[in-house]
């Protein structure tokens, strides 16, 4: 009963292993020879009559158990003993086991036999640990070893007694015969309890020497880091879930222009502009909540009051635990970038005002110039015609060169209201795009609705025009790449900003298309909104189709 509880206790320690430590390869056959060894001495004590069904009931268990303590140990000694011929030593241990207690016509001899089959197993399972190699768990490998061994002689001293000494009791006194049994259980009660203790131990020092390693090359891995941040172009910093900065490099002391002291902590955050605070914080927030990546630009106040553009790229480090997460950002000064943009954004900027200054005044000379000097020839025209008379060969002339005039001079309205409609300077922007929708749904055989959902404010010149030059280029993108039918376009007018929709069912296009060489249209609306506050936004329709918005502030106006 007492070794049974031991075994069954050590099955008990060896799930446990499985369960906390699943990496460690062996627990879990160690775990079931345990069980097995628990099982064939809790059948020794059934009360069966029958002799042969109890020696099964005992034997089987233990016939069992070396092979798995040996697979188990293969396998924590860096063995990889293949799962096949582990079954095929169980069934060769069972069948022995069958056919020793059937067929062997000495009872003592066959249960001497059959413990020489359990020695070789215990004996192959000592092999594993006694070749371990020179190294922190070697004595722990050689006892284990020995706690085997110890286990091979308790069975062979049982072996011995039971062949030897048992034939011959008739001339022992029956005390010294029970003592001699009595030393026997308890070697086997000993090695029982002694061999999970030496194998946890076994586990024990393999994980202590897991974290070490571990441990080394984490700080080899961190000094590595340290030593390439400090080279670094870029400003490296390092942040908890709560936003502390616990590292960062000399380039962000130097972008900063706070001392490297100064940064830990929430020091970081004293740089940054007041006003681009909440941005940033947002931004921040967003990349630990999500533990993915993003960029954002924002301005720092160094300590002479200077103040520069930085780019910072936050990216999460997943420790396992949300709360536990780290963050690593770079920044890098984007100043000397930013102030290049804003003086090409002035110069297109002022590119396409003197472009519309042209327009506008080509469009003046054309309605002043070439338009009357039409009309004067439609007159003359009309003159000539009336004093022809009958001559049917001049009417007819003259009627053909009328028909040429008037289509010059519907070309020539058609451009002068693309280089600059004059609906612009006297109607509302809403009346402005329909009727501009109406001529270019004539051209185009597209269906075009435009709706006002809130009247806009009037605007100034500059605001009219840009909305208007986007429905421009958003209506001649559809005609040309959409293959649409129909093209929706919205203005909404709110507290905060005014903005216009243009959407359309055709193929559709996304956000990537601005980035392309061909994009220039979108583009310079893009600027142009940017120029006055404002921005434009590309997405997929649903479910089909695109959707280009443009916006302006309000404030801004």
């Amino acid at each position: 009963m007492v070794l049974a509880v031991s075994a069954a206790a050590s099955a008990a320690v060896f799930a446990g292993l499985t369960r906390y430590a699943p990496r460690i390869p062996g627990p879990v056959f160690w775990a079931a020879a345990s069980a097995c060894t628990a099982i064939g001495f809790g059948c020794s004590l059934l009360p069966i009559a029958d002799w042969r069904i109890v020696s099964l009931l005992f034997n089987i268990p233990f016939a069992a158990s070396p092979v798995l303590l040996f697979a188990g140990l293969q396998r924590f000694y860096g063995g990889k003993p293949h799962d096949g011929l582990v079954r095929l030593l169980i069934a060769a241990g069972v069948g022995a086991t069958i056919v020793f207690t059937y067929l062997w016509p000495d009872t003592l001899t066959r249960i001497a036999a059959l413990s020489l089959v359990i020695i070789a197993g215990y004996g192959a399972s000592a092999a594993a640990p006694w070749r371990e190699p020179v190294g922190p768990g070697r004595t722990v490998a050689r006892l284990v070893a020995l706690t085997f061994l110890a286990i091979c002689l308790t069975i062979l001293v049982r072996a011995a007694f039971i062949l030897v000494l048992a034939p011959a009791q008739v001339g022992w006194a029956p005390p010294e015969l029970g003592v001699l049994n009595s030393i026997t259980w308890i070697m086997d009660l000993l090695v029982v309890t002694l061999s999970a203790p030496m194998l946890v131990l076994a586990v024990a020092v393999r994980l202590l020497a897991s974290l070490e390693a571990e441990k080394r090359r984490t700080e080899a891995s961190e000094a590595q880091f340290r030593e390439l941040a400090t080279s670094a172009a870029v400003g490296i910093f390092v942040t908890d879930a709560d936003g502390l900065c616990t590292y960062a490099n000399p380039r962000c002391s130097e972008i900063t222009g706070l001392p490297e002291h100064a940064l830990p902590g929430l020091g970081w955050k004293v740089a940054i502009l007041e006003q681009d605070l909440p941005e940033v914080f947002a931004a921040w927030r967003d990349a630990v909540r999500h533990a993915g990546r993003a960029v954002y630009n924002f301005r720092v106040r160094r300590p002479t009051g200077e103040i520069r553009w930085v780019r910072a790229r936050p990216v999460a480090l997943p420790s396992g635990d949300s709360k536990r997460n780290r963050f690593l950002a770079t920044i890098e000064d984007i100043t000397g970038l930013r102030n290049s943009y804003e003086r090409i954004r002035e110069l297109a900027q002022r590119l396409e005002t003197v472009r519309e200054d042209e327009r506008r005044s080509v469009a003046h000379a054309l309605h002043e110039g070439v338009a009357q000097d039409l009309v004067a020839a439609t007159l003359d025209l009309n003159r000539l015609r009336a004093e022809a008379g009958d001559n049917a060969a001049i009417i007819e002339a003259c009627d053909e060169v009328a028909r040429a005039i008037d289509k010059c001079i519907g070309d020539l309205r058609e451009l002068t209201n693309s280089l600059r409609p004059g609906t612009l300077s006297h109607l509302p922007l809403v009346t402005a795009v329909s009727q501009y929708a109406r001529q270019f749904a004539e051209r185009s055989g597209l269906r075009i609705d435009v709706t006002e959902s809130v009247a806009f404010p009037r605007l100034g010149d500059a605001a009219r025009l840009v909305f208007f030059r986007a429905a421009q280029e958003a209506l001649t993108n559809v005609a040309r790449h959409a293959r649409a039918t129909h093209v929706a376009i919205a203005l909404e007018a709110d507290d905060a900003r005014l903005s216009m929709t243009v959407s359309d069912d055709g193929i559709g296009i996304g956000e990537q298309e601005l980035d392309k060489p061909n994009a220039l249209g979108l583009l310079g609306i893009q600027e142009r909104f940017a120029a006055l506050g404002g921005g434009l936004s590309v997405r997929g329709g649903t479910p089909r189709g695109t959707v280009v918005t443009v916006f302006l502030p309000i404030a801004d106006l």
